[in-house]
């Protein structure tokens, strides 16, 4: 996990690849802000890229390693401390451990400045701290761990919100712990009823108030949980397969008609009889409405938000986990639910139960993304494998009883690695593609090989190469520059931006003609295109246009670096 991180930092310097969640955090913490309510994630990275050096690309790239380290590391200790609890032999923690290597989410979501790695972290060390409440007897321990439990699954919860399950859950999972040693707090000096009292009440307050701190998701359970209901119970398939349309119509109709009728009259004592013509005219409206319900050309499981529902809750968790791991995870799961249901053992229920909620907040995840009927789909794989972390306290959980089951022989073990080797060989290019699935295409080739450059990182590697050409003033910011390592080293560099930007100022057409340069550098995103993606009075430079004057003239333009879909151009102007 070491050589993990230390590959990342030196791929983040080399290639520039920083996927748009992590600038966004990175950006958030130097800045003092708190992203969407996550709030110890943000307090913890604002406290720390406030130490002097930190705040700054640079600062940040050298410390990268070290945080990342932190959190896994930390994860796969709790890890061990939990297996040690479950009484194993070595050689099954051995093999749990090395199982850690084919869960795909964790080992590629732990080299990423992410919140995924630090709320694993603390949610295992949540559920570390109520599986030891089972175990251990003392009234110290049985005053302590219900307080440790809650204030770690509620800073879970304001790091990653499905771990607010497990705050939510907690006061069953810990009401089980009471229930099972009430036998032993017989010998308590508070007494038995007293601590069984406190130890709830001590899980309850701080539950409580972290329950109130993290409102923007606990606030939703209520509202989630009828929709789900109203769901199972209706079931519209309807809603995501397929579009209904109402079609009204309007008939007017216009009847004319002519009667005649004889009519007597008296004149003069003589009778006279006439025809008298009598014409009506009756104008009929008929109004028609039509339904019509077409299919849409999507999956038979997307036209159901149940079967939508699990088909991204069983896949993501099969992507997401990885193949091989989502194959372990059930064959120990079908093991605990075996030894829970034969044993009657309170303790392996409690693990069933915990694993039980860690699933169930990812089902509660896919339920909420159902209603897209094109969710599960390649350009969401990266999405669905980084959401799917949210359950990987069940594997854990449930992974060393698999693994018990190949300890007990040399061959099974033997069998096992080399699954894990080929996996992995298989695995590596593969999720390559699938983890960057919706990230924007900038530059060539995948973002997670040595070989990809951002132009970021192509621009500052041009200048680096040339210390002579000082100094550097760039129209146009290269994608990736304001989290590009190394650029702060640079001498003379300024680059201008034709966006508002926080970090760079803004060029424009009079603070161009002000800066009055005769060399300096144009940056273009679409090199390819005829219009490009510059201002007009740049543009005029590199393609002079007949129809517009401007006070400068092209003397020379020369491309001095480019990449896949970029260009740094050197340009020389003479100021009429």
């Amino acid at each position: 996990m070491a050589c993990l991180c230390v590959y990342r930092f030196y791929d983040f310097w080399t290639t520039g690849f920083f996927s748009s969640d992590e600038y966004g955090y990175f950006f958030d913490a130097t800045h003092g802000i708190i992203y969407a309510g996550r709030w110890f994630f943000g307090y913890i990275n604002i406290g720390l890229f406030s130490i002097p050096g930190l705040g700054s690309v640079d600062g940040f790239a050298y410390v990268l390693p070290f945080y990342l380290f932190l959190w896994s590391g930390l994860t796969l200790l709790i890890f061990y401390k939990i297996l040690k609890l479950l009484d194993l032999n070595e050689k099954a923690v051995a093999l749990s451990l090395l199982s850690s290597f084919v869960l795909v989410s964790f080992v590629l979501l732990s080299v990423g400045f992410l919140t995924e790695p630090m709320g694993l972290t603390l949610a295992m060390g949540g559920i570390y701290c109520l599986l030891l409440f089972h175990k251990e007897k003392g009234d110290r321990w049985r005053l302590l761990l219900p307080v440790a439990t809650a204030l770690l699954f509620g800073f879970a919860g304001a790091t990653r919100e499905p771990y607010d399950a497990f705050l939510l859950a907690g006061f069953l999972l810990i009401l089980v712990g009471v229930v099972k040693h009430m036998g032993e707090m017989e010998g308590s000096r508070l007494g038995k009823k007293t601590l069984a009292g406190l130890s709830i009440l001590l899980f309850v307050l701080p539950a409580g108030v972290l329950v109130v701190a993290n409102g923007g998701s606990t606030s939703q359970v209520p509202s989630l949980g009828q929709q789900l209901a109203v769901s199972i119970a209706t079931n519209p398939g309807n809603a995501i397969g397929s579009t209904t349309t109402t079609i009204t119509s309007v008939t007017t109709s216009v009847v004319t008609s002519t009667v005649t009728v004889a009519s007597t009259i008296v004149s003069g004592g003589h009778t006279i009889v006439e025809n008298v013509t009598t014409t009506n005219t009756v104008t009929n409206t008929l109004t028609n409405t039509s339904t019509s319900v077409a299919a849409n050309n999507y999956p038979f499981y997307a036209q159901s938000l149940i079967l939508n529902t699990l088909v991204i809750f069983v896949g993501g968790i099969a992507l997401g986990w990885g193949p091989l791991a989502f194959i372990f995870g059930l064959a120990g799961l079908g093991i605990l639910l075996s030894r829970a249901i034969r044993s009657r053992d309170g303790f392996n229920l409690l693990i069933l139960l915990v694993a039980l909620i860690a699933i169930g907040s990812y089902l509660v995840v896919s339920f909420i993304f159902a209603p897209d009927p094109t969710y599960f789909s390649f350009q969401n794989y990266s999405t669905i494998i980084r959401f799917s972390d949210t359950a990987l306290p069940a594997f854990f959980l449930i992974v060393p009883f698999a693994m018990l089951a190949f300890s007990r022989s040399r061959k099974r073990m033997g069998l096992l690695l080399a699954i894990i080797v080929g996996f992995l060989i298989i695995a590596v290019p593969t999720y390559e593609v699938l983890a960057a699935s919706n990230l924007p295409s900038v530059g060539s080739g995948s973002p997670f090989s040595l070989g990809y450059q951002t132009p970021g990182v192509s621009v500052r590697d041009y200048i680096a190469s040339h210390p002579d050409g000082a100094p550097y003033n760039i129209a146009g910011l290269p994608y990736g520059w304001v989290f590009t390592p190394g650029v702060q080293d640079l001498k003379s560099v300024e680059v201008y931006s034709f966006d508002p930007n926080s970090v760079v100022p803004l060029m424009n057409y009079t603070v161009f003609t002000g800066l009055h340069w005769t060399t300096f550098y144009i940056f273009s995103d679409a090199p390819s295109s005829p219009n490009m993606d510059i201002p007009d009075y740049l543009l005029s430079i590199l393609h002079p246009l007949n129809n517009q004057t401007y006070p400068y003239s092209p003397v020379a333009t020369k491309e001095t670096t480019s990449g896949y879909g970029y260009a740094l151009y050197q340009v020389t102007i003479s100021w009429n």
